[in-house]
C-alpha cells in the first residue's frame, strides 16, 4: 500500500497549513485545526501516519492542547481496564508490519507508573473520541526533558492508537504509552471506589424505642450479660478435678507422645530431665575447618586461590570430639548447637543434591544450604506434619519391635561425623540394638499424603485405580 503526505496549502511563514494524503487508492484532503512544532520536525512518511491517526479527532494535534484544556476530573477518562491494555500491546495488529504487535515487555511499564514517572495526565473529548495526553520520565536520564505521549481511546475505553516522542513511540507502540494506560487504569479501579467518608453516615436502628431519663449516678454502665452466659459457681461443670500423680504423668504421655509441647513437660518429671537432656548444648567445638577460615581478604581470591587454599585446612577430627558433637546435638532440629556442626558439611538431606550438582560451577542454593543451614531452612506442610508425628512414630515402632526381639533398646542420636572424611555427616532419628540382632538407626517418614488415610487403604486406592 502506498501512502505519502503532500502539502497544498503554507502560511507566510511555509508552515503547513493543509495537506493531502494519498492512502493507497484513497485521497483525504484535510485541514490542520492546530499543529505542533513535534509535527513540523517528523518525516514525510512518518507525518503522513500521524495524520491518519489523528483524522478521528478531526486532524487536532494533541500536543497543542493547553494545561487548561485538559480534565483531570475522573468521569472525563476513558474507562481502560488491563483487558483493553493487553488488546492494544499486544493484539492489535501494527501499521507497519500488519502483523500482531506482541509487546509483552511494555506490559511490564507497569512499574514506571509506579516508581512515579508519569505525570501531567489530563483528557479531552473530542467527537466521539476521547484523548489523553501526559508525560513519562526517561528511566535513565532523569534530568532531560519528559517524553510526551497521547492516545485516542473510543468513549468506551478500546485505545484506537498512540504516539509516543521517543523512538520506539513511532511504532506506536512503546514502555511509556503502556504506563500511561496502566495510569488511567488505575485511576478507574481506585479513584471510581466510594469510601467511607463520601456518603452520609448510616447508623444502626437502636433496638431499644423508649429510653428512660436517669441520673448518671444511677445508669450501670458495665455490658449486661444474658442468662445463658451466666453459670453458677456450685455447678458441677465449673468443678475441674486436679490431675496428680500417675494420672498427670499419663497425660503429659499422650502430649509428647502427640508430638506436641506444654510448659508442664519442662518441671514434671521424668520429663523434663528429657527435655533438658534434649535441648542443652555442650560449648561449641572449636574446630578451625568450620569456624576460623574466614577472612575478608579471601573475597577478592580467584576461584583456583581458594580451592588451593582449602586443600589446606585440617579436616581431622578426634574420636573425642565426634562423641561430644554427637551428644551436644541430640536436640538436632530443636538444638542450635546441631545447626552450627553441619555447616560445611554434606548430610544425608543434601547427598542427593551434592550427587547431582557440576563439580566446576556447584548450584547455589547447594552451597548456601550446606554452608548456611542455621539461615536457610526448607519449610512446608510436609516438613511440619513429619516432624510433628516423628515422636509418636518412634514410639510406636518402639513398642512393636520390644515384642519381637531379645532386650530391644533404642535410644538419641545427634550428628554423626564420619571418621575418616569428617565433611561427611548425618542424623538418624534414632539407634537401636538388641541381643538376637545387629545394632542399626532408623529413619522415620510419616508421609503427608497419607494424613488422612493409612497405608493399607492408600494400597488398596492404588491397585483399584
Amino acid at each position: 500500500m502506498t501512502t505519502f503526505f503532500h502539502p497544498i496549502i503554507k502560511d507566510c511563514c511555509g508552515c503547513v497549513k493543509a495537506f493531502t494524503v494519498f492512502w493507497g487508492l484513497k485521497t483525504y484532503k484535510m485541514a490542520f485545526v492546530q499543529k505542533s512544532a513535534y509535527f513540523q520536525l517528523l518525516e514525510k512518511d512518518v507525518a503522513a501516519r500521524y495524520v491518519e491517526k489523528i483524522r478521528v479527532i478531526q486532524c487536532v494535534d494533541p500536543f497543542c492542547f493547553l494545561v487548561e484544556e485538559l480534565s483531570t476530573a475522573l468521569e472525563d477518562f476513558p474507562p481502560i481496564t488491563p483487558f483493553e491494555i493487553i488488546t492494544y500491546l499486544v493484539l492489535t495488529h501494527s501499521f507497519y508490519t500488519n502483523k500482531q504487535m506482541e509487546a509483552y515487555k511494555s506490559l511490564a511499564a507497569y512499574k514506571f507508573f509506579e516508581a512515579g514517572f508519569v505525570h501531567d495526565c489530563g483528557a479531552k473529548k473530542i467527537g466521539h473520541h476521547i484523548v489523553v495526553v501526559g508525560k513519562v520520565k526517561h528511566s535513565q536520564r532523569m534530568n532531560e526533558d519528559p517524553l510526551r505521549v497521547w492516545i485516542i481511546c473510543q468513549v468506551d475505553g478500546a485505545v484506537n492508537s498512540a504516539h509516543c516522542t521517543c523512538m520506539a513511540g513511532l511504532s506506536e507502540v512503546c514502555s511509556h504509552i503502556a504506563a500511561v494506560l496502566y495510569a488511567v487504569e488505575y485511576m478507574n479501579t481506585t479513584w471510581s471506589k466510594t469510601s467511607s467518608t463520601d456518603v452520609k453516615a448510616k447508623w444502626v436502628n437502636p433496638a431499644c424505642k423508649s429510653v428512660p431519663i436517669m441520673k448518671l449516678s444511677d445508669i450501670n454502665l458495665k455490658a449486661q450479660k444474658s442468662r445463658s452466659d451466666v453459670v453458677s459457681p456450685d455447678d458441677p461443670a465449673c468443678t475441674i478435678r486436679a490431675l496428680e500423680g500417675q494420672a498427670l504423668r499419663a497425660f503429659l504421655l499422650k502430649i509428647k507422645d502427640d508430638g506436641d509441647s506444654a510448659v508442664l513437660l519442662r518441671v514434671v518429671e521424668p520429663f523434663a530431665t528429657e527435655l533438658s537432656q534434649e535441648t542443652s548444648c555442650t560449648p561449641s567445638i572449636q574446630n578451625p575447618y568450620k569456624y576460623d577460615v574466614y577472612k575478608e581478604e579471601y573475597e577478592l581470591l580467584a576461584y583456583a586461590d581458594l580451592c588451593n587454599l582449602a586443600r589446606q585446612i585440617d579436616e581431622s577430627i578426634s574420636d573425642e570430639e565426634r562423641q561430644n558433637v554427637q551428644l551436644s546435638t541430640i536436640g538436632q532440629n530443636q538444638c542450635s548447637e546441631w545447626y552450627k556442626q553441619r555447616a560445611g558439611r554434606i548430610t544425608g538431606s543434601s547427598f542427593k543434591r551434592v550427587c547431582h550438582t557440576s563439580i566446576v560451577k556447584p548450584s547455589l542454593s547447594t552451597v548456601k544450604a550446606i554452608c548456611y543451614p542455621l539461615e536457610i531452612h526448607f519449610k512446608s506442610k510436609a516438613v511440619a506434619w513429619g516432624l510433628q508425628h516423628e515422636a509418636r512414630a518412634l514410639n510406636a515402632y518402639e513398642e512393636h519391635q520390644m515384642k519381637n526381639h531379645i532386650n530391644f533398646k533404642m535410644s538419641k542420636v545427634g550428628l554423626c561425623i564420619e571418621k575418616e572424611n569428617s565433611f561427611l555427616a548425618a542424623s538418624p532419628d534414632s539407634l537401636v540394638a538388641c541381643d538376637c540382632c545387629r545394632s542399626g538407626c532408623v529413619e522415620v517418614k510419616c508421609p503427608y499424603l497419607l494424613k488422612d488415610s493409612s497405608f493399607k487403604e492408600y494400597l488398596i486406592k492404588k491397585i483399584v485405580f
